[in-house]
């Protein structure tokens, strides 16, 4: 039977993560775009550690532009810190548990026509133990699952102004007459977050781009259009043990490309990349995104 990925198979996302974390600590306002902080460059929590897999400069001074352009997973930590008042606490997992699930709508079906759509897992505040390290994981895309279809429609409305929109597979409808009516856009939810959130995250993706266009294969890139993006290295389960295997991972990267305004989201799954020099989301899925723009529009 024909599946699509795209909508039936929830896995690890990785640090695509990142700027949703980044999004729903600024909505709150327990940060601003003139917030810095010390990162120690690993933290110890309920006896495991967390570190960063990519290069990240060592300790020192970091901005929340610097947490998405580094991809810091002791970034996203600190990030998840400051729901809890500095501490990943009950308010900390409580509050980061209402946006993915009641603000990016993980853990439930989008309501795309699609058949066998996985609704992924976003484990409670309080379910299990080692809810501190397993929270910091959550923070960089690891220890819940999403969908691609998830990731898109949660990215999109916070980069778009706040609007969830259902996503959907149907442009209109052809009536008797041979005309097409287009389909009205389903709302599911208005202020995803603040549309000066939504636009400082945009200027965060764009910055992260900027920055790693070299590495990503993309110097080419239109100036006429504006472009962001985050990629991801996820680590993934070893289902046959406790943890993760050491060498299989998944790349994935998650852009948006438009005008004045974001007008489309991409997203990119390499299932285990091989014969890559680097890091599974810079090295195998950044690169495909550069191609998927031309198909949108020979323009950009």
């Amino acid at each position: 039977m024909f599946a699509n990925p795209i909508t039936s198979e929830a896995f690890e996302v990785g640090s695509i993560m990142k700027p949703l974390t980044a999004a729903a600590v600024l909505d709150m306002g327990v940060v601003n775009q003139n917030t810095s902080y010390y990162d120690p460059a690993s933290y110890v929590i309920d006896n495991e550690t967390v570190r960063n897999i990519e290069e990240d400069g060592g300790p020192g001074t970091k901005t929340v532009a610097d947490i998405l352009q580094l991809s810091l997973n002791t970034g996203a930590t600190w990030l998840l810190m400051q729901m809890g008042g500095g501490e990943i606490n009950q308010q900390a997992r409580e509050r980061w548990h209402d946006y993915l699930v009641n603000h990016y709508g993980f853990g439930r079906a989008t309501g795309v026509e699609q058949g066998d759509e996985a609704i992924g897992y976003v484990p409670g505040p309080n379910d299990g133990f080692g809810l501190g390290i397993r929270y910091a994981n959550m923070s960089f895309g690891q220890g819940q699952t999403q969908t691609l279809i998830q990731i898109a429609a949660a990215l999109n409305a916070t980069v778009n102004g706040g609007t969830y929109y259902r996503p959907t597979l149907v442009e209109g409808y052809v009536k008797d007459d041979g005309t097409v009516e287009a389909k009205k856009p389903d709302v599911m939810r208005d202020n995803v977050v603040k549309p000066e959130v939504s636009q400082l995250l945009q200027q965060y993706m764009e910055y992260t781009l900027e920055k790693n266009k070299v590495t990503y294969g993309m110097s080419a890139l239109n100036g006429a259009y504006s472009f962001g993006g985050k990629t991801g290295t996820a680590q993934i389960a070893n289902l046959d043990a406790v943890g993760y295997y050491d060498d299989r991972f998944n790349g994935t990267f998650v852009g948006y490309v438009g005008g004045d305004e974001p007008e489309y989201i991409i997203v990119v799954w390499v299932q285990e990349p091989s014969n890559i020099t680097g890091y599974a989301g810079a090295q195998a899925a950044a690169p495909v995104y550069f191609p998927i723009l031309y198909v949108v529009s020979p323009n950009f």
